[in-house]
């Protein structure tokens, strides 16, 4: 837990003194180009890789795809922890709402298609984990229906994720 609502004021404090070059010439200019980039959308439904039909082997087009995948929702996840992180820090509304866009686009994805623990089990924990924390960091800047809309989809998720383990799940491969 880095702050709580009580001592947000403190924790934000430190961007105008000691760490204000950090924020200026490192993060800030990074959420600003994160602000940017559009909404991601869910990667199509034939990037099927670990829940291929009939399973067999990965082949050489399987694991470029794989990687597609992987590439495309790590940088959501880090848009997400970037974007939430930096409105979290400085207040400044236009990050939350970049990241709340993305949170809602996230929340109509089938956790149980391409983006399925099944499918890519890296994928989903960073499309679990993630979104969980820019919820968090921008609650405030959501409106009720945001909220409950985006809760709903990351617990699915991750009562998704818990029951692999809980149900005693197998290998991916």
């Amino acid at each position: 837990i880095y702050t709580t609502a009580e001592q947000l004021s403190a924790f934000r404090a430190p961007l105008q003194t000691s760490r204000k070059q950090w924020w200026e010439t490192y993060f800030r200019p990074n959420a600003e180009r994160l602000l940017k980039e559009p909404v991601a959308t869910e990667p199509p439904a034939d990037w099927i890789v670990g829940a291929r039909p009939g399973g067999g082997p990965l082949t050489d087009e399987l694991v470029a795809v794989l990687g597609k995948l992987e590439q495309h929702c790590f940088r959501i996840a880090d848009r997400l922890e970037q974007l939430g992180f930096a409105y979290l820090i400085s207040g400044d509304r236009r990050y939350a709402d970049a990241a709340i866009a993305q949170l809602m686009e996230i929340s109509r994805w089938d956790p149980e298609g391409v983006t399925s623990y099944r499918n890519t089990d890296r994928s989903f924990r960073a499309l679990t984990f993630e979104p969980a924390l820019a919820y968090d960091w921008c609650w405030a800047a959501m409106t009720p229906q945001q909220r409950q809309t985006i809760r709903q989809a990351i617990a699915k998720r991750g009562a998704l994720f818990i029951s692999r383990f809980r149900d005693g799940a197998r290998p991916l491969y």
